[in-house]
Formats: C-alpha cells, structure tokens, sequence
C-alpha cells in the first residue's frame, strides 16, 4: 500500500483507523449485543478508511510529479523518490516508484543511474499472477523507459527492439490499456521515425499526440523538434526550439544539450 509511504497517513492508519476500529466494534457490541454485526459494521468502516487513506497517498505521490512537470526540477523530484524507496513498499509500488526515479535520473541526466535502476527491476517479484491492467501498465512504462534510454544513446537498434516490445504489449492489452496508451505509442514511433526520415507537419503531429499543459512537456516537444530541425539542416526553427528549452528548462538535463547545441550553430554563424 502507499499509505504506509507518507508518515501523516501511516499515523492515521496505525494512531486513528486501526484504534477506532476496535473502539467500534466493542462499542457497538456493547450497545447491540450482536458480535457478528459489530464486527461486520467495524470491518466495512475500517476498510472505508483505508481506501481514503490510499487514494490520498495516491494524490500526494501524484503532486510531486505534477510539481516536477511544472518547475522542471528532477532533482527534487529525485531526492522525493529515493526517500520513498528507503520506506517499506509493496513490490508493486517498489516498482512504479523505481520507474519514475528512472524517469528522474534520466531528466537530470544520469543515465548510468538510470540503467542500473532498470536492470533491477524484475516483474517476477509481483506475486499476482493473473494479467491487470495495473501490472500491464508498469511494464508498458518499463519499456518506455529503456526506450527514453536507448533513444537518447542514439541506439537505434536497440530502440527498435524496445519499440517492438511496445507494441507487442499494447496489441495484446485489454481496451482500457489500449485507449490509455494510444497517444503515447504514436508518439514514441514518430520520435523513432524522425531520427530517420524527413516527416510532413512534424510540429502539428507533435502537438496532437503530447501534453502541453506541463512546461515539461513542452519543453521536451521543443528539444525533440530542435534536434529533428538540426539533422534535417533548419539551423534557424532549430534555433528557435532550443532558446525555448534554456529560458525554460530550468534544471532539466536537455537544456545543457541546447546550450552545448547552440554554442555549435553560433560558432558556424
């Protein structure tokens, strides 16, 4: 459980639920004389309490994301997750939070420490055997992680592989995985194709298939379209994506690339 991640709502589960649980039940048995009851109204209410606890661990994790994707900070959001995986977790939540610390290290980065996370993870430590959409979720992040990993060692080989694993997984996923994937399985072949080819309306097909309601989305179309510009010789639109990554970009990794990038397009100027 995540509840257990968050010291406030580990309190409130150990200090307050689990307490009023048993002050309810004998409560109610003494009022009632029915302990079968009693029991069965403290459990429902017990349990109650623990799906609320969840859902706001839940919406506390997800903040820290939603924070990082607006101030571009990865190094706080890393800090974040390191300390969440120093806390007893599920193997479940082990994972997903090992798959966004990959996420981190790769923005800030690190991709040594971001190989190495990777490599350590193994879905085998799942103990549900039945296929879920949660279980199918974590590894289609799992595959988009090496692919952010390989495509940005410019292996394109393997990246290919990676990809093909993508869609391998998405193809056999139920109809909710599917809907929740679509956008970004198109994205992740259009980024691969670029690295190729010469692609119509780049910009429009990037817009459709991205966020841009996070500056880290949006700095991140930036500093893919600046590099597509670049291989493809439009020294100035590509100009133009990377200024937009350095005002931006705050302390994410990619702005270091722009500037290393226009240092270069300036010097041929």
């Amino acid at each position: 459980m995540m509840i257990k991640a968050f010291k406030l709502t580990k309190l409130l589960l150990y200090l307050v639920l689990f307490p009023a649980y048993f002050v309810i039940s004998i409560g109610l048995t003494i009022l009632t004389d029915k302990v079968l009851l009693s029991f069965v109204i403290a459990i429902i209410l017990l349990l109650v309490g623990i799906v609320v606890l969840e859902f706001y661990a839940k919406k506390k994790y997800a903040d820290k994301y939603s924070t990082f994707a607006e101030e571009c900070d990865p190094e706080t959001y890393r800090d974040f997750l390191l300390e969440m995986l120093s806390k007893k977790l599920s193997n479940d939540i082990r994972i997903e939070v090992s798959l966004d610390l990959s996420y981190a290290y790769y923005h800030c980065g690190d991709f040594q420490q971001m190989k190495n996370l990777l490599d350590g993870i193994d879905f085998r430590q799942i103990k549900s055997k039945k296929k879920n959409i949660r279980v199918e979720g974590l590894k289609f992040k799992y595959y988009d992680m090496w692919l952010f990993y390989f495509m940005q060692l410019k292996d394109l080989e393997s990246a290919e592989k990676v990809l093909n694993d993508i869609d391998n997984l998405y193809f056999s996923s139920d109809e909710v995985l599917k809907k929740m994937n679509e956008s970004a399985l198109e994205i992740k072949h259009l980024s691969f194709d670029a690295n190729k080819d010469v692609i119509p309306d780049i910009e429009e097909k990037v817009a459709q298939k991205t966020k841009p309601d996070k500056m880290l989305y949006k700095v991140s179309d930036k500093i893919f379209l600046g590099k597509y510009y670049l291989r493809n010789g439009m020294n100035d639109k590509a100009k133009e994506c990377l200024e937009f990554v350095v005002e931006h970009g705050n302390k994410l990794y990619m702005v270091k690339e722009a500037q290393s990038i226009l240092k270069d397009l300036n010097k041929e100027n």
